[in-house]
């Protein structure tokens, strides 16, 4: 960007003056501590090293930080000051920053057959920015979903992929969206995608958003001096970070087949694999999208970083198709792949709304510059493939999930060549067995339809006869139907129950659709009335009897049957005990017309006799009080007449030995043996 550089931006004195105040104080001690970062090392695997440093540099890093050897604090603060605050306050000598912004870039191949460089930054850099998006996110988050009333980001926020996927459920199921065959101007969902967008986002929109001022007149509106609606301020205390990498042009490494080192220069944009570039690509794309729709106030937008999909009249959204591809272009260096647009429209033929497309196209002078940019494929009337989640009616939706079980269960057999049964088993539970639980909280199936379920089965039969395979050499094919089941069982149950916690996914169905849905409902609940109307037409957040859409649906049943066969209760208030609660007692659910106010819940750390409102359970206490009562787990067991396997169940569940005085034991020990506690 060379060295004039805008007046506003903060200098290194007024960043230094930001760190000085009660509330910077607070946040230094949170996130940017040596015991912060004690804590983010700890949370490094050994058994993956994305970071160019690799697994030795991390066990050498653990060895300092995680050691209660006096000796090292002294090395540790050496480190400190060293290594982490110059990335914090972006304080390296300008002749070295280009190495230090650099990377070395790793290829991976796309889905469909592109390649995207990923750069694994070296441990300090990810250290600092992931502790930067720790201190900053929840503020950006609220940013991205309050700053405008028809267009919300939902990237940021915790689930947004599913929230995302559920308020375009909303509006496919709504009957205001199925259009007539021969609509004019039928309803659609349009989907837009940004073409590299982490590398070519504009490095000076980047640093004004930043700072909260622009620098200069964007296409948007913004005009020079003026302030972001969106900033953040929190992030402007570390301008320095951001602005290291944006004022220089970064070195990026790779090595090519035959072993050469390659070089390529980073002029503009960020690196995919730097924890903070998904939320500042988020943070400064907001107010353009955000802007643009306020221009078009009968649409609905919703974006998950680089994906947006836009929900309207047809001539509205190639209206505002056409007003933000040059928009983003000149404020962001940012161009649509309109290759990959696709159109989603519900009553009519997708023949028809194409031909309703190249008829706005032909006569709206202000659509000339994406005239030729869609072809007849763009459009359909089945359902679109949207964040890895299918969008439409049922049989689309069946035929999806069904392909793609068939791809994890050929997935696991690809496992089978290797050797090492603890690795492939490995492997399987955390690559294979959790593919399904991100379909399973978004499919949108009604409740009555039991195709995902039984899909579910086919999975977990398969994970289990490839567990069974590696581990038994095949004999198991020779097992009694009784046996097969109970190790089936064991296979499934948790550690503490004595199984080796290969959970089945037709328990977490339920569990992960329960939890989903329920904070779905808390962020309805955040937005204002008239917004609320607007993203659940024809439906209320606190009225369970008016809703319509399948995953309000399935939540409904899924209480029923948390309440009718795992034992959990209904319950508005409970009242905060002194003592852990019994493991036999049932899991409060908080009523489904008072799921909405969540949000204003009190968030205290609460005292022992307070009453306070029932939050919802988490998927994973859920799933706990779920395998308490697993109805095939208890079966299999029951009918089992193999005492050996029995007794390998009972010898692996969780062994609790009472630790207490010998005059408590009956019988009472011999004398000789009177020792003052049975652990001495």
């Amino acid at each position: 960007m060379g060295d004039d550089l805008p007046q506003h931006w903060p200098s290194e004195i007024e960043i230094d003056e930001s760190w000085d105040t009660p509330e910077a104080f607070e946040r230094i001690v949170k996130f940017h501590s040596i015991p912060a970062l004690t804590k983010y090392i700890r949370s490094c695997s050994f058994l993956c090293a994305p970071d160019i440093d690799g697994w030795r540099m991390k066990n050498l890093l653990q060895r300092i930080f995680l050691s209660s050897d006096p000796d090292n604090e002294d090395l540790k603060v050496l480190v400190y000051d060293c290594l982490y605050i110059p990335w914090l306050k972006g304080e390296f000598l300008p002749e070295f920053a280009p190495e230090h912004t650099g990377s070395y870039l790793i290829a991976l191949q796309k889905p469909s057959g592109g390649i995207r460089g990923i750069a694994p930054v070296d441990i300090w850099r990810r250290a600092t920015g992931n502790a930067i998006v720790q201190a900053t996110q929840q503020t950006a988050a609220k940013t991205c979903i309050d700053t405008y009333s028809n267009f919300k980001q939902l990237a940021l926020s915790k689930d947004g992929a599913s929230h995302c996927l559920y308020f375009l459920d909303a509006a496919y199921n709504d009957p205001s969206f199925t259009s007539a065959e021969d609509a004019e101007d039928p309803m659609v969902i349009m989907k837009l995608d940004t073409k590299n967008a982490f590398g070519s986002l504009d490095a000076r929109l980047v640093l004004d958003v930043l700072s909260g001022k622009a620098s200069r007149d964007y296409e948007c509106g913004i005009k020079s001096g003026e302030d972001f609606e969106t900033a953040v301020h929190e992030l402007r205390a570390y301008f320095g970070f951001f602005k290291l990498a944006r004022t220089c042009e970064s070195t990026l490494r790779f090595f090519s087949y035959d072993g050469a080192t390659n070089y390529l220069k980073l002029r503009t944009g960020g690196l995919q694999g730097d924890p903070p570039e998904f939320m500042v690509y988020c943070l400064v794309t907001l107010h353009i999208w955000g802007r643009i729709f306020k221009m078009f106030p009968d649409l609905r937008g919703l974006a998950y970083a680089d994906d947006a999909t836009i929900i309207g009249r047809l001539s509205q959204a190639l209206k505002l198709a056409a007003v933000s591809k040059p928009v983003f272009k000149s404020d962001g260096n940012l161009d649509f792949n309109m290759g990959k647009t696709e159109f989603l429209a519900k009553g009519p033929t997708a023949r028809h709304v194409f031909e309703r497309a190249q008829y706005f196209l032909q006569t709206d002078p202000d659509l000339q510059g994406i005239a030729n940019d869609f072809t007849p494929e763009m459009f359909t009337a089945t359902g679109i493939e949207v964040l890895g989640t299918p969008i439409g009616s049922n049989a689309y939706i069946k035929d999806f999930v069904a392909q793609n079980c068939i791809k994890i269960m050929r997935d696991v057999d690809k496992l089978e060549p290797l050797t090492d049964g603890f690795t492939h088993f490995q492997l399987v539970q955390k690559t294979m067995n959790t593919r399904t639980q991100y379909m399973s909280a978004n499919i949108t199936l009604p409740p009555q339809e039991q195709f995902l379920t039984a899909q579910h089965i086919h999975i977990d039969t398969a994970i289990a006869k490839a567990i069974l395979q590696k581990g038994t050499r095949g004999s198991f094919h020779h097992w009694a139907r009784d046996d097969y089941d109970l190790a089936v069982t064991m296979l499934q149950m948790p550690h503490a129950l004595g199984g080796f916690g290969l959970t089945p996914n037709v328990l977490a169905q339920i569990s992960a659709k329960v939890a989903v849905t329920s904070r779905f409902l808390k962020l309805v609940g955040s937005l204002p009335l008239e917004e609320q109307k607007l993203w659940l037409p024809n439906q209320l957040a606190h009225d369970p009897d008016s809703w319509t859409t399948p995953h309000f649906l399935n939540l409904k049943t899924g209480y029923d049957i948390l309440v009718n066969k795992h034992n959990c209760k209904v319950q508005e208030i409970y009242t905060v005990q002194d003592h852990p609660p019994s493991p036999n007692e049932p899991l409060l659910l908080p009523p489904l017309d008072s799921l909405h106010k969540a949000h204003v819940r009190n968030q205290e750390l609460p005292q022992t006799g307070d009453s306070r409102p029932v939050n919802p359970p988490s998927q994973r206490a859920i799933s706990k009080q779920m395998m308490k009562k697993w109805e095939p787990w208890e079966t299999n067991t029951q009918k089992s007449n193999n005492p050996r396997m029995l007794q390998q169940l009972a010898f692996h569940t969780q062994q609790i030995i009472k630790a207490t005085s010998t005059q408590d034991l009956d019988p009472r020990p011999l004398a000789n043996n009177a020792h003052p506690s049975v652990l001495t």
